[in-house]
């Protein structure tokens, strides 16, 4: 029987989270909400009901026999290394001996770097994470244009990001774009590339559904990967954007009615368009809409010690909602 894993509502759970603060190495300090000093505990006991069916309970132990020789990549964002963080703190958890488990580059893990190889010897697996904010090359302005606005960049939409040579022999493939496709990001200040052919008028939402069809276009020619998209992650900024003051931390347990809920992106739409005419079979982790009732999830002011400066209403506390999302991922595999 079929059953839409991505409709449903938060249930508290009392046995979760999937693993504890302050127990895993490879947080990102701007993700360790707890460590950095909020104190409420509710919004890590929630677990994701579908209706009409379960999602198995996240067995990391089987999971990683799942993964036994293989190559897992996140490829996306700074959201797609909050999730790569999750799986690999998930997988942590189920190994006996944790000392066996390290970053390639004994690198501790934060924005610095574009990527990170996390190994499990044991089981010959690695889960990797590559930056890549639009899946397409972003490079400067072009030489030569003498536009007086101030372009910062350039957008290549008929090419894959050259990052594309280290994940290509990846097995399995996560990969996630959104959060930089947005105007105050781009118009106006990125030029799009298309055959040689510059523009600065293309409509934002045009330019994202056509790298998304150039990333898609990759992946029907890598065949023999298991390959999935995670849906747009939702922001929750109250009284202003990520610069100009918004907050998020007066949330402290899930939405609970879903016309209170943000208005769905375009992007999502734009995704299964895509996915929809792809030859390539991708699994879509639709993780938009179970993530908009979550405005409790959010790193808010505890992305630093003692939560001052800007709050960070874009990406989550770990433990926390993403670990859902590889919950899914897992129930996917």
């Amino acid at each position: 029987r079929e059953c839409n894993l991505y409709e449903g509502r938060w249930v508290r759970d009392e046995s979760y989270p999937l693993f504890q603060p302050f127990t895993c190495p490879f947080v990102d300090t701007a993700f360790r909400c707890q460590e950095n000093g909020r104190k409420d505990k509710g919004y890590l006991q929630w677990r994701w009901q579908p209706f009409g069916c379960d999602i198995p309970r996240f067995n990391a132990l089987d999971m990683l026999k799942r993964l036994r020789n293989k190559k897992l990549a996140f490829v996306g964002d700074s959201l797609g290394r909050n999730q790569w963080e999750s799986l690999v703190c998930m997988l942590y958890q189920g190994v006996s001996n944790r000392s066996n488990v390290f970053e390639a580059r004994r690198q501790q893990v934060g924005k610095a770097r574009p990527s990170y190889s996390v190994k499990f010897p044991d089981y010959k697996t690695q889960i990797d994470y590559y930056r890549t904010h639009f899946l397409v090359p972003e490079g400067r302005r072009p030489p030569g244009i003498t536009e007086r606005r101030r372009i910062k960049c350039s957008l290549q939409l008929d090419k894959v990001d050259k990052t594309g040579s280290k994940w290509k022999n990846a097995d399995i493939l996560v990969f996630n774009s959104g959060h930089w496709w947005n105007h105050g990001k781009i118009s106006k200040r990125c030029f799009f590339i298309e055959r040689s052919n510059y523009t600065l008028n293309m409509d934002v939402h045009a330019a994202y559904e056509r790298a998304i069809q150039t990333w898609a276009s990759w992946v029907d020619n890598h065949r023999g990967k298991k390959v999935f998209f995670r849906g747009f992650a939702p922001n929750h900024f109250s009284g202003g954007d990520w610069n100009t003051g918004g907050t998020c931390e007066t949330h402290i347990q899930p939405l609970d009615d879903e016309s209170k809920l943000d208005k769905y992106p375009d992007k999502v739409e734009a995704v299964e368009n895509v996915l929809n005419a792809m030859k390539t079979p991708v699994t879509f982790l639709n993780v938009t809409k179970l993530s908009l009732f979550r405005k409790d999830g959010h790193v808010a002011g505890w992305g630093k010690r003692n939560g001052s400066g800007r709050q960070d209403c874009s990406h989550w506390c770990l433990p926390g909602v993403p670990d859902t999302w590889n919950e899914l991922l897992y129930a996917s595999l």
